[in-house]
């Protein structure tokens, strides 16, 4: 089918007033691209120092900008990280040259920029910069920024070496690149003397506004700001390149026109340049408005500079990055922080909407109904025009390497081998005036020039140029191809992305790489000359920078994030080659567990019990699972970010089954024993303990946050002893002086669930559910989201309660008391409703406040005659208060709060306290009980006790009596006994189970709870749950384990169960209805075909489980099968690695009894008798293969070939049994003997199973179609499905923390908050400064950011800037796809939003291939029995319906209806409009009888759900009538045909594009409601006289909202379109 794009799309529109600044929304100039080289993302390039000016862009961002807008809109230069409507009316925009341009439109073909062209560009702009950094900290920013030059265009890696001028800088200031604190400080404090102090005073409002004040308080000051920077055109001047101008800003420093340089196309091969001005050569480190001279026109001169050693390797180093053939080479080896986008492929880059005529033909794999036959092959799909492009067939050192000492007196530097395409062999030697060809050879050394004209260079690509035409050629192409690409394909991502997939890729001979491989620099940075990153130092230092302002906490922020992610990067590399054994431990002589390892002043230790640590805890399994839990307790720490208490850089890798632990190192910890090193904590799991007054005072800083309870414990001497934490925790004072905490592991209070022996008597409902439970470690903390949630919900309980007994005792006196008591309560604010039921536990919390709300008419009239009665007795009461009733209130008042602390379990009796005792249940610790329960109190306790055991969710059934057995509960001492702390701790886990899970299922199984919505975050409570990734992040986010995921799955099976339940009986119902309905209407024989073409695929999707069991099950298995895995791989030899892996997966998915033929092991080193056809090797051969195998790994000191007895059956009795042993699940009883079974009967496909276990373990496979079933005789090795080449490479999977952007976040909740009312301008302005200060402190690329530029996105095409949306939103998925992976469910969700703004820009077929990109990766990850696809076939059906394609939109539909009757119920008004898009098509295909009765049911639902007057059921009777017209002139065509009458053609009138846009609004969740404008002045007018009655006065009008974005729930009525 094909498809020509065109035509008018009628869009509709917002009656609102224009934005102010013209058609280009203002956020458009602060792309996300904006500065991507001010953080460089790579590992081994990037500084050791963050402190980047702060705000400084480079020129870079010329060409990483996309820069055309077809109208030639103003473009707003926004340098105070501040703008709004006030500041854009008030002249503060810049307009920097006649074209400017806008960053709107990002095709690849601009993706160079205007740069390429030679014309001027334009300058985005970043948040509040500093004015006057040191040169210092200049030297830092611009040395990161130099080492961006392929972040930005591809044409250099990422790992290319610092610049020339870095090398002199460090000359200059006579001291190493690593002082990073004295350069940022020094930075900071310059900033703070030069800051314009009126400038300063707005942004510290701002931040006292909360984020709020983005309208901008004081306009005047803005200007006074923006009129420090000042837009300048200068022209450039390179030998060998025409001149060009660039736009640049005045604030900027020379270096970046270093870096522009290094990325134009004509000037990148250059490396060793500086700049001058009227012969005068600039300070790399000058910013441009102090260069004497420098005026707009200027001429500055590219001027080469001689080059060192130093200098020519990196020379040599660039020009091989800019030489690379493939573009994908490293996305697919995780390397140079290089990750894959597939959208430019999936699109055929027709977003710039050149291309018109495609075919949009659906692929077969992607049908409705072919989940079965489901390919892996399209996941990938690479452009296949663009092969790879080879300039040079060999480019090393020579191995005539280094120069003699009488050459270096010549000037050789280094000797150079080269291979051309045209074999020709040349030997060039680098100079300090450039490169020339020698005379030498493989055989000879004669270092002399070959020629007279010896072709001398400056750059090497210019003397290659020379000798090779073939080079030339090639490079320009190459470098072409690369440009070409969009920015965002080309910036370096914060931490590595691995694919799971790979197809094979070529493997190319490349010296230079094998040199940096195997050089002896491992771990040496080339940026820092001579010496390592002392990491703990930068991290550490970095946080002590300081934080008052708005540009301190940036530059703060932006330095921490930047640090944090080389250190990830760096343990990374380590951790992997601490398992490949490339670094030697610090104690050779032990076994390989017991070993730890140092490099690159990191600290590695393997998960292993080595010295039995773990012994009472779980051994191997809870040292295994202790690193996770300390990283937990670290982020916690940062989180708080207290000053002076520091943590240790942690991370945790999990690397071929090996978990390792990578720290930085304390400064001096190494010098002496661990014993001297503690002053705080226990090294013994509480034998031992010591403490110290400065940690105390530290942890009890942060103890309210983190709700832990200071509590005293027993030393080995019987001393009491003060904690403040866990006593595992331990405090470490360093050689710097610095507080250092570490082993974090309990944090949080410990899970008494999974902890069998205390003998704790649980809750009898908690007790039936199997708890507690026995686990394989008794490491089982709870989450801190868990505790928050906890002190939240026992709060509103506790302000309930106390409401109710200040009420309760109020009416027990005097009615002119009652009176003033009330009125007292309300002056205080006690205003509380009143509550005929209260609970006594958090657990009824949400009961309780619809309970509240019922009851609030009622309290509103009690009090509004309590204030009448104010009125006339004011001055008496006031009297009676203050004289006689102060005393008998107070007494009243604390009796009520005394009650209500007592029935939340509060550990203080006179306020709400509830904090945790981490050390609760730990077996050595020794507490001490200061406060023993006294005699006369222990039965009123007791009866508290037994009250709250039933389950934190019932409530006292009559509350006077918590009343009455708590009113004499006698005061506690000052510390809680152990007792009260026990009950909390329990109750907390009975919350947990009891609430919070519950609540979980009945939410993730709620019809909105896969809603396309914007979200507050990736992983909020309306996020995209298709797999395992998603569900853990869900779980996390409300605080539960993933040890409780077998609990998740049984109660998602026992509500699916209610679920059946119910729908069966609506179904009876609703069948006798009908049947006393219709009873001569034949819908009832026709049932089974109007909704899809077989009944028996209606009948199977039936059958399957709810999605979310699917993906819950399947997360269970995938998990288990990891831990089981772990071990397996650590047994196995090396040189077998291969053969191992594969034969776990076969034995894992293969199906089949004995299905797996068993692994052949072969030693590639023993020479083989059968060289030939080692296809038809023989069974003995096979046995003498595996014997050899045997010997070999024996004697290698290996645990032997016992991988090789793995089976199908032995492995899924392994993986039944870890389900069972962790999570608590057991299959049930006719499926649990085979995988098979139970995939079948929970509906999880192979193929998504394999996905979740290689993403878990790190496992890459060969890109192929694979077939889990047999396909030869038993014998045959070649029906196995994976053979050791399918697997490719294994990577490390890394856990660590990530550091936030506080204020960024400040402005985006706002800006979230904002938009969900209705005020989109407040929300777009909030939004882009979100976006501004996100850019500034995380650069190009951040989940972060593309959760911004979503949002930003949605709400443009809410306010109809259709073309602004589909810019941010193919920004927003890039990133996606580079930071999340090509198949994550939020790369799902961007696709499907794109093809949606796609679609209302008139670019139909792009529209098409997104969504079936998208339907195709829901397919891969969870299949067809998901809501999501319901969404994406109701997309695609329609379009395809508007393109006249009604066969194939039918299909689409019918399984739209399909799902949606399913998740949403026969009778919701989603699946009435199911019903009606189904019944549209049909009668364009001629099918009136089914059309009939598919709208017959879209009237009965709309009658039912909104009554026969309401205007949707009005129209569905409109269309039955036009259906049955229609019907009938049908007919008598057919009639006619019988009589010999010829057939006239069926006349089908397509829909209008714009009403197909409105239907796709309208299922995507997004409605607009049509307002006239008389409707708006009689509403403007109405609040004007609101304003006049009340005071304050209201809002202004202008920010109501007309139109309302919302998530598609059942609820919501379909508009008119």
């Amino acid at each position: 089918m094909k498809v020509t794009d065109g035509g008018d799309v009628s869009t509709t529109t917002i009656p609102t007033e224009k934005k102010e600044n013209g058609p280009t929304s203002p956020i458009n100039n602060h792309i996300s691209d904006k500065s991507s080289s001010s953080i460089n993302n790579n590992n081994s390039s990037r500084n050791s120092s963050s402190s980047n000016n702060n705000g400084t862009r480079s020129c870079s961002d010329v060409s990483t900008s996309s820069s055309c807008s077809s109208a030639g809109e103003e473009q707003e230069t926004d340098l105070g990280g501040e703008h709004s409507s006030d500041t854009l009316k008030n002249g503060s925009v810049l307009v920097l040259n006649g074209k400017s341009e806008c960053a709107t439109n990002l095709s690849s073909e601009h993706g160079g920029g205007s740069v390429e062209n030679g014309t001027s560009d334009n300058r985005s702009s970043k948040a509040p910069r500093n004015k006057s950094s040191s040169k210092k900290g200049k030297s830092k920013s611009a040395t990161a920024e130099r080492n961006t030059t392929s972040n930005n265009n591809g044409m250099s890696s990422p790992s290319s070496s610092a610049s020339p001028s870095e090398d002199k800088s460090q000359e200059k200031q006579g001291e190493s690149s690593s002082n990073l604190n004295t350069a940022t400080t020094s930075a900071n404090k310059s900033a703070e003397q030069d800051q314009d102090p009126q400038r300063q005073d707005s942004m510290e409002k701002e931040e006292g506004s909360g984020g709020e004040g983005s309208k901008g308080e004081d306009a005047s000051t803005e200007d006074v700001y923006y009129v420090h920077d000042s837009g300048l055109t200068i022209k450039i001047v390179a030998p060998g390149a025409e001149p060009f101008e660039i736009q640049v800003s005045s604030t900027e420093i020379v270096q970046e026109l270093h870096q522009l340089l290094m990325e134009r196309e004509d000037t990148c091969h250059r490396t060793c340049f500086s700049l001058q001005l009227d012969g005068n050569t600039l300070d790399n480190f000058a910013e441009l408005k102090s260069v004497p001279g420098l005026k707009d026109g200027s001429v500055i001169k590219v001027v080469e500079e001689p080059y060192t050693c130093r200098e020519g390797r990196i020379h040599v180093k660039h020009v091989r990055d800019l030489l690379k053939p493939s573009d994908w080479a490293d996305a697919y080896a995780g390397t140079d922080c290089a990750s894959l986008s597939f959208l430019n492929a999936v699109s055929g880059g027709e977003l710039s909407g050149k291309k018109r005529v495609v075919d949009c033909t659906p692929p077969d794999y992607i049908m409705p109904g072919t989940a079965n036959s489901l390919m892996l092959s399209p996941l990938h799909p690479l452009i296949k025009d663009q092969k790879p492009i080879s300039c040079l067939k060999v480019l090393a050192a020579s191995g005539w390497n280094p120069p003699p000492g009488y050459r270096k007196l010549h000037g050789d530097l280094m000797y150079l081998l080269v291979v051309t395409l045209e074999d020709k062999t040349c030997h060039i030697t680098a100079s300090p005036r450039g490169f020339f060809l020698n005379r030498s050879s493989v055989d000879s050394f004669d270092p002399l020039p070959a020629t007279p004209n010896n072709f001398l260079s400056h750059s090497l690509i210019e003397l290659l140029n020379q000798i090779s035409p073939a080079f030339r050629k090639n490079f320009t192409q190459l470098q072409r191809r690369r440009m070409s690409r969009h920015p965002f394909e080309r910036v370096a991502t914060p931490y590595q992305v691995y694919s799971w997939v790979s197809p094979t890729m070529q493997h190319n001979l490349d010296a230079i790489r094998a040199e940096e491989a195997f050089s002896s620099k491992l771990g040496y940075e080339e940026h820092i000359p001579g010496q390592t990153r002392d990491w703990n130092e930068e991290l550490q230092s970095t946080r002590e920078l300081p934080r008052s302002t708005l540009p301190e906490r940036l530059l703060r922020e932006r330095a921490i994030f930047k640090v944090h992610s080389d250190f990830v990067s760096a343990a990374a590399r380590g951790a992997v080659a601490v398992i490949d054994g490339n670094i030697m431990a610090i104690n050779p002589g032990e076994s390989h567990k017991m070993q730890m390892f140092i490099w690159s002043n990191i600290f590695f230790s393997l998960g292993f019990d080595v010295r039995d640590h773990y012994k009472e805890l779980g051994g191997d399994a809870a040292a295994h699972v202790a690193p996770r839990n300390d990283l937990q307790g670290v982020a916690a720490y940062n989180a708080i970010d207290l000053e002076g208490l520091y943590t240790l850089g942690t991370v945790v890798i999990d690397y071929r089954g090996y978990r390792v632990t990578a720290q930085s190192i304390i400064p001096g910890i190494l010098e002496r024993e661990q014993d001297q090193s503690v002053v705080y904590g226990s090294i013994d799991f509480g034998k031992t303990v010591v403490t110290n007054d400065k940690y105390l005072e530290l942890l009890k800083k942060a103890a309210p946050r983190l709700k832990v309870l200071p509590h005293y414990v027993f030393n080995e001497k019987d001393e009491m002893v003060e904690l403040c934490s866990s006593v595992e925790c331990k405090g470490i004072i360093g050689n710097d002086g610095r507080h250092y905490i570490l082993d974090l592991l309990r944090t949080f209070p410990p899970d008494i669930n999974y902890l069998p022996g205390e003998n704790v008597e649980l809750c009898t409902d908690v007790r039936d559910m199997g708890f507690p439970m026995e686990h394989p470690h008794k490491l089982c903390c709870l989450r801190q989201e868990l505790v928050d949630a906890f002190v939240e919900s026992r709060y509103m309980s506790f302000i309930k309660l106390a409401a109710y007994h200040l009420q309760t005792m109020g009416l027990k006196k005097s009615l002119k008391e009652a009176t003033i008591n009330k009125a007292a309560n309300n002056e205080e604010g006690t205003t509380f409703p009143s509550a005929s039921t209260t609970t006594t536990s958090s657990a009824k919390t949400s009961e309780a406040d619809n309970e509240t709300d019922d009851n609030q008419p009622e309290v509103k009239a009690k009090t509004e005659e309590i204030s009448e009665d104010k009125e006339s007795s004011d001055q008496k009461m006031v009297e009676s208060i203050t004289n006689s009733a102060d005393k008998s209130e107070e007494s009243t008042t604390m009796k009520a709060i005394r009650q209500a602390a007592v029935s939340v379990c509060s550990l203080s009796e006179k306020e709400f306290d509830i904090r945790f005792n981490p050390d609760i249940f730990s077996p050595n610790v020794r507490h001490v009980n200061e406060s023993p329960i006294p005699q006369d109190n222990a039965p009123e306790n007791a009866t508290s006790q037994k009250d709250s055991e039933p389950k934190p969710e019932s409530s006292s059934d009559d509350p006077t009596e918590v009343s009455s057995a708590k009113k004499d509960a006698t005061p506690l001492k000052k510390n809680p006994s152990l007792e009260l702390q026990i009950r909390l701790n329990k109750e907390a886990c009975e919350f947990l189970a009891l609430f919070q899970i519950p609540q979980f299922v009945r939410d993730i199984t709620s019809n909105s709870a896969c809603a396309l919505d914007s979200g507050t975050t990736f992983f909020g409570p309306n996020a995209l749950i298709m797999d395992g990734i998603t569900l853990s992040a869900a779980m996390h986010s409300r605080g539960i384990n993933i040890r409780y995921l077998g609990r998740v799955v049984y109660l998602l099976l026992d509500r699916e169960e209610q679920m059946k339940e119910s729908v069966s009986k609506i179904n009876i119902v609703q069948t006798n209805t009908n049947n006393h309905k219709d009873k001569d209407t034949p819908s009832n024989g026709n049932g089974a075909t109007t909704n899809g073409q077989s009944g028996s695929q209606q009948g199977s999707l039936q059958s399957l489980p709810h999605f979310m069991t699917t993906i819950a099950v399947m997360e269970l298995i995938s998990r288990s099968a990891k831990h089981v895995f772990n071990p397996y791989i650590q047994s196995v030899d090396v040189m077998n690695q291969c053969v191992a892996i594969s034969h776990f997966l076969n034995c894992f998915l293969m199906s089949g009894q004995n299905a797996v033929s068993p692994p052949v092991v072969i030693d590639e080193l023993m020479p083989s008798k059968q060289s030939r056809g080692t296809h038809g090797r023989s069974k003995g051969n096979k046995q003498q293969s595996q014997r050899a195998g045997k010997t070999n790994s024996n004697n290698n000191g290996s645990i032997g070939i016992e991988w090789t007895a793995l089976t199908q059956q032995s492995l899924w009795e392994q993986i039944r049994q870890d389900i069972r042993s962790y999570y608590g699940f057991v299959f049930p009883e006719p499926v649990q003997d085979s995988l098979e079974e139970v995939l079948s009967l929970y509906g999880v496909q192979k193929l998504s199973l394999l996905r979740s276990f290689c993403l878990k373990t790190g496992v890459q496979i060969h890109l192929r179609e694979y077939h889990f079933h047999k396909n030869g005789g038993a014998g045959k090795t070649a029906g196995n499905s994976f053979s050791q080449e399918d697997i490719l490479n294994v990577f490390p999977v890394v856990k660590h923390i990530d550091p936030k952007a506080s204020d960024a976040y400040t402005y985006l909740g706002t800006a979230q908050s904002k938009m969900s009312a209705g005020f989109f301008r407040e929300g777009y302005e909030l939004l882009s400064e979100s976006l501004n200060l996100l850019n500034n402190v995380y650069g190009a690329m951040h989940p972060d950011i593309a959760l911004c530029l979503r949002s930003l996105a949605r709400l443009n095409y809410v306010m109809s800037e259709h073309a602004d949306a589909m810019a941010y939103q193919q920004k927003a998925l890039f990133m996606a796809e580079r930071i999340l992976g090509v198949d994550h469910p939020t790369t799902i969700l961007e696709y499907t939003h794109l093809a949606l703004y796609c679609f209302a820009n008139n670019q139909v077929t792009t529209a098409l291939k997104l969504l079936y990109r998208a339907r195709y990766l829901s397919l891969l990850i969870c299949g067809e029995n998901h809501p999501h696809v319901a969404l994406l076939d109701s997309n695609i059906g329609l379009i395809l319906h508007a393109v006249g394609e009604y066969e194939l939109s039918l299909k689409f539909l019918e399984k739209a209806l399909e799902l949606s009757k399913k998740y949403f119920g026969a009778r919701s008004l989603k699946t009435a409009v199911g019903h009606h898009l189904v019944a549209r098509t049909q009668s364009c295909i001629g099918d009136f009888r089914s059309a009939l009765m598919n709208e017959r049911e879209t009237y009965s639902i709309y009658k039912e759900q909104l009554g026969e007057k309401h205007e949707k059921t009005k129209e569905a009777s409109d269309c039955l009538q036009h259906l049955t017209q229609q019907a009938v002139v049908l007919q008598r065509k057919i009639n006619d045909l019988a009589h010999g009458k010829g057939l006239p053609p069926i006349q089908i009138q397509p829909p209008s594009m714009g009403s197909v846009l409105d239907m796709l609004n309208l299922i995507n969740g997004i409605l607009f409601m049509q307002i006239s404008q008389q409707d708006i002045e009689n509403f403007k007018a109405e609040l004007e006289h609101r304003a006049r009655e009340m005071s304050p006065p209201q809002k202004d009008p202008k920010s109501q909202p007309l139109a309302i974005e919302s998530s598609p729930t059942k609820d919501e009525i379909p508009e008119k379109h």
